[in-house]
């Protein structure tokens, strides 16, 4: 039988596994992200005082529930050594950092394992290389703290085993790693569709059938204990959890707000389009679409490293074109370009340049936050806006050259109908809004504030038809005095146009006042408001960039203050 490694190369391979770990071992006292690391033990210790199921209930969290599980094992653990629970010692901030690190080596070794298929041990050895010393990737996991690595683990495995056509495997694993990190979904597509190409409908049902009681499984503590609607809010609330046009990732959206895209709202409107967010969505999914076709007609036996490229095209897609991303949210293309390396000596140069940009911005994030826990050396990577702007642009740069990578495996035919399609729905789009009224309610604020409860959409303030004397409203913002909601016009329309009222539903014989400025200016100030019919108004907001829309007590206190903006309009 022919040994796997001769003596020399298993002492290399355990060697470079080996002085991986060390690496990260150094780094692990290091603080980190402090705010990640802090809910980490929050979460670790939930899960002893209040049982995996009983964290949501008790304490914030917007992470999903496979990670709890985790984190279970390392409170248990923990609690031998420590059976009070006592914070902040450096075995427990091992114990965080860790599953992370062995995702790290787990994911080198599994890269070196799935190319020595086919290529010499060399090869192989020098791609698990540049994984296991890729400074962004420990970085990550050994200093930050972060768990990117579990998720990029369990992925790759998943799509390892899809393409070696072990799909009831592959599809636990996909849930595995979705129930881990919620950015797992966006591959979920991607992968019923190869599926679909290769095996067919039933293997497809097949892998969903697995998947399905994978989560069943997962969940079912949650079912049991009557908190899965815990978790459904966990996944419904993640598309607007961090409600901004980039969270310090140097993508499309960075460079559009000049490097302030963690105070600019992804509900600003761009050129009269839609929202940064709406147009992130439609560039993103038009460039799935263009992935799907680009795998219409590869053979995963006979193309594997293509497919390998595609899910880590679709990893850069993600990261450049939605807003809301995080610096981190990277990391999976790293795993899946290793495996693409043949394609190309360009999609090294891409590799090794993400990567150094992924190490500036990793230091610079945790130098800004927490410069105090920062060594020096980091402190030297916090950038300026100039040098993120241009890393922004060199993302961008190497997003576009692995675009037209795929577009040339693209049928022409077919990509002028995509082209065609794409120009019809922006040519449309860009009509509808310049030209037809536009209700406020369709349109999320970029800063919303006030003194009790929060913004209803058409809906009072406590959850109620609008109602104003005997007047009933099917559109409108419920509000509480005192209150500011700000909305982008973009200078796209002409008129402002709404009715308002103090609501029904609080009568106390109080007042309040209603304000709407334009770029801070005041367009109109209603003066003190009783409980009486609805006031209307109309002003002009040409050339106005942001509205707002104020309400303020009557001089009486806020109580009972329950303001409405009824059927607001916005006219072109």
């Amino acid at each position: 039988m022919k040994k796997r490694f001769s003596k020399k190369q298993l002492i290399l391979f355990v060697g470079a596994i080996l002085g991986a770990f060390i690496v990260r071992f150094l780094l692990i006292h290091l603080p980190g992200y402090e705010r990640d690391i802090f809910w980490f033990k929050e979460w670790c210790f939930g899960a002893v005082n209040y049982g995996v199921t009983g964290i949501y209930a008790n304490m914030w969290s917007d992470y999903p529930p496979g990670y709890f599980y985790i984190l279970k094992l390392i409170s248990s653990v923990y609690k031998i050594f420590y059976p009070t629970l006592l914070e902040g010692t450096y075995f427990l901030q091992f114990l965080l950092k860790l599953p992370a690190i062995l995702a790290d080596l787990g994911t080198a070794t599994l890269i070196f394992f799935l190319i020595k298929e086919k290529y010499k041990f060399k090869i192989a050895y020098l791609a698990m290389l540049a994984y296991a010393f890729n400074p962004a990737i420990f970085i990550n996991s050994a200093w930050w703290g972060q768990v990117d690595s579990i998720m990029v683990f369990v992925l790759l495995f998943s799509v390892s085993l899809l393409l070696k056509k072990k799909i009831k495997w592959s599809y636990i694993l996909l849930a595995i790693a979705c129930l881990i990190k919620i950015q797992a979904i966006i591959f979920i597509p991607l992968i019923l569709f190869i599926t679909w190409r290769q095996k067919g409908l039933k293997a497809v049902i097949q892998g969903i059938s697995s998947a399905m009681a994978t989560v069943f499984v997962v969940l079912l503590p949650f079912i049991i204990k009557g908190n899965l609607q815990s978790v459904i809010n966990v996944y419904l609330g993640a598309a607007n959890s961090y409600p901004f046009a980039s969270m310090h990732a140097h993508n499309l959206w960075w460079l559009i707000t000049n490097a302030q895209g963690t105070s600019i709202s992804d509900q600003m409107n761009l050129l009269g389009l839609g929202t940064y967010k709406t147009i992130g969505f439609f560039l993103f999914f038009l460039c799935y679409a263009i992935l799907l076709v680009y795998f219409r007609k590869k053979d995963w036996n006979k193309h594997r490293q293509d497919f390998y490229f595609g899910f880590a095209f679709l990893a850069l897609c993600f990261f450049i074109l939605f807003t809301q991303m995080h610096e981190r949210y990277i990391f999976p293309f790293f795993a899946f370009m290793i495996l693409a390396f043949k394609n190309g000596y360009a999609k090294k140069v891409a590799y090794v340049i993400i990567s150094l940009i992924s190490v500036g911005t990793l230091l610079s994030s945790l130098s800004i936050a927490y410069p105090e826990n920062t060594p020096t050396v980091a402190q030297f990577f916090e950038l300026s806006p100039i040098i993120t702007i241009i890393f922004s642009i060199i993302n961008l740069i190497i997003f576009i050259y692995l675009l037209i990578i795929v577009l040339k495996n693209i049928n022409k035919k077919t990509l002028l109908i995509i082209l065609g399609i794409v120009m019809i729905i922006t040519g449309g789009t860009y009509l509808k809004n310049k030209h037809s009224r536009l209700d406020l309610t369709e349109l999320s604020p970029i800063k919303s504030s006030q003194d009790w409860g929060t913004l209803h959409i058409n809906k009072s303030v406590e959850n109620n038809r609008l109602i104003v004397d005997k007047f009933i409203y099917f559109k409108g913002l419920g509000v509480h005095s005192n209150s500011e909601h700000q909305y982008h016009l973009n200078k796209k329309f002409k008129y402002f146009e709404t009715d308002f009222g103090l609501d029904n539903e609080s009568f106390c014989n109080n007042n309040a006042r209603f304000i709407i400025l334009g770029d801070n200016k005041i367009l109109y100030d209603s003066g003190i408001i009783k409980h009486q019919s609805p006031k209307h108004i109309k002003v002009l907001v040409k050339d106005i960039n942001i509205l707002s829309l104020i309400t303020q007590d009557g001089g009486d206190g806020i109580d009972c203050d329950h303001t409405d903006w009824l059927n607001p309009v916005l006219i072109p």
